[in-house]
């Protein structure tokens, strides 16, 4: 019996062995290759980087060695004012950097009021309020104008009986009764001609 129980164990570890072989030969076919030019090409790459990490490293470190050099030739009253100067430097920029933030985000707000999409920020952001108010002004004066001509002209064009110069929108012939629920009032109406004979029992 227990013979039989040996040769079954060494069967099934047979079996275990040659799957273990067939998937790591199927991992294998999977695994992308290179040509010699990528291998090349990504090293290059590599090395690139590398090289220019190490170089703003080194350059770093000079001008680090020359600063701490400039700071043991001065005396200590010099590198109190240096120090105070530094610090004024960066307490400016700080500054200048919340001055910003808070201007973007008054006109993000200005933007909102006015009913003008923020992605137009970028037009009207000045550098300081007066300016961003100034700029936002025409801005939002010559939209208002080519809106209302663009208005003008289609409502024109519709009274002489003409199809309006802008691009037809292609709307949808039918609605199922549960795409009419989703929809918005707004939409509703979008759609009026289409939907108003269908019925929603």
């Amino acid at each position: 019996m227990e013979e039989n129980n040996t040769n079954v164990s060494e069967e099934v570890k047979d079996n275990d062995t040659k799957e273990n072989v067939s998937d790591s030969n199927t991992q294998e076919n999977k695994e992308k290759t290179f040509t010699q030019s990528e291998l090349d090409e990504i090293i290059n790459k590599r090395l690139a980087k590398e090289k220019k990490k190490r170089d703003e490293a080194t350059e770093k470190a000079a001008a680090d060695a020359r600063e701490a050099d400039k700071l043991e030739n001065m005396s200590a009253n010099e590198r109190y004012e240096k120090k105070l100067a530094d610090l004024e430097k960066k307490l400016e920029e700080k500054e200048k950097a919340e001055a910003r933030k808070d201007l973007t985000n008054t006109t993000l707000k200005e933007l909102s009021v006015r009913g003008i999409d923020s992605d137009f920020i970028e037009f009207v952001l000045g550098e300081n309020a007066e300016d961003t108010k100034e700029k936002l002004d025409l801005f939002e004066n010559k939209l208002n104008k080519m809106v209302e001509e663009k208005v003008n002209s289609q409502v024109q064009d519709r009274l002489r009986g003409k199809a309006p110069k802008t691009a037809t929108v292609q709307t949808k012939a039918s609605f199922t009764v549960e795409e009419i629920k989703k929809m918005s009032p707004a939409e509703i109406n979008k759609n009026w001609e289409q939907i108003k004979n269908i019925k929603l029992n």
